[in-house]
């Protein structure tokens, strides 16, 4: 499988930057986190997530960093183990790719995840949102399992 390029992010509609910002503020968040746990019991034999320091979190919005291991397997790990540690609801950025067709990009922002966009993170982080970024997007997270983090 090839890697995807780097920094390859087309110019967004700002209408679309709004509704994936407004979709976000308006989703359950207590329904989102017990789906995310019922994916983190299912996946999490994929990578053994350790939180270290979760007493140092923060009360105000928080950007947790992470490095992809594969695919993005790995965030269906992430994000619950996250939310265990922090007590809130965190959104994943993901790769704008995803958000280009209308019905997909609904799905994914009723998920819990946003487009990995500055102005997206601006407005969660105004309305007092954590949110987890992988900054090495959809480049990082394609490779072999040989070449996963540990």
């Amino acid at each position: 499988m090839s890697k995807s390029p780097k920094n390859k992010m087309q110019a967004i509609d700002p209408e679309v930057l709004q509704e994936i910002i407004q979709g976000s503020l308006d989703i359950d968040e207590d329904a989102q986190s017990a789906t995310l746990q019922k994916y983190y019991r299912m996946f999490k034999f994929l990578a053994s997530p350790t939180i270290v320091g979760a007493e140092n979190i923060p009360a105000g919005p928080v950007l947790f960093v992470g490095n992809h291991s594969t695919m993005a397997a790995d965030v269906l790990v992430a994000v619950p183990a996250l939310q265990q540690a922090s007590g809130r609801f965190v959104r994943g950025m993901s790769d704008e790719i995803m958000y280009r067709n209308p019905g997909l990009r609904k799905r994914i922002v009723d998920s819990g995840a946003v487009m990995g966009h500055q102005e997206i993170g601006s407005a969660l982080f105004a309305a007092g949102k954590d949110i987890l970024l992988f900054p090495g997007g959809a480049y990082e997270a394609n490779k072999n399992l040989d070449e996963r983090y540990a």
